[in-house]
């Protein structure tokens, strides 16, 4: 669907290709940043997420911040993101960047999404939805009303953004 999880996917190609148009510049040029397309909170343990946390089991530990970008870009209301085993260092960091952005205010906790996965295995993880999550649930996904219309455009740029400014002070911090 449009919010279920077509804007999450707008928005980390939008992140992925202003990455690759930024590539050669020294400080990003030293980092790694790995874009995973994973749908597994429907139900837990979904075959494709346990492969790709196994896959990835070594260097899980080195991973300074997972995002999941669920149901994020709703036509009403803000992005809504929330953190989980974030120290409180990078947890400033998180909240200073996503803030600056209008759209984005840190909202409540919400354990039923794909960042779970990363923070039940150490991984600190940062997961953006709509501040009218229970709405869209009820209302939206999985229905024929989770469609194009449902997304606001703008605010899968300024997501964008706002995720590009975030790679930014966590490769070059203050």
């Amino acid at each position: 669907g449009a919010l279920d999880n077509a804007s999450g996917v707008v928005t980390l190609l939008l992140v992925a290709s202003e990455l690759r148009s930024r590539i050669d510049e020294d400080a990003l040029a030293q980092v790694g940043v790995e874009i995973a397309i994973l749908n597994g909170e429907d139900y837990y343990s979904a075959p494709g997420e346990v492969a790709y946390l196994e896959a990835c089991a070594e260097s899980l530990g080195d991973v300074v911040l997972a995002v999941n970008i669920d149901a994020a870009g709703y036509r009403v209301g803000p992005t809504a993101f929330s953190l989980y085993g974030v120290d409180d260092e990078s947890a400033g960091v998180v909240r200073a960047r996503l803030s600056a952005s209008p759209r984005l205010v840190e909202g409540e906790q919400w354990y039923a999404s794909d960042h779970m996965v990363f923070a039940q295995q150490g991984v600190p993880a940062v997961a953006l939805t709509t501040d009218q999550l229970d709405v869209v649930l009820r209302e939206v996904v999985h229905s024929t009303h989770d469609l194009p219309a449902q997304v606001d455009a703008t605010l899968l740029v300024e997501q964008a953004r706002a995720l590009l400014g975030l790679v930014e002070a966590l490769v070059e911090p203050d």
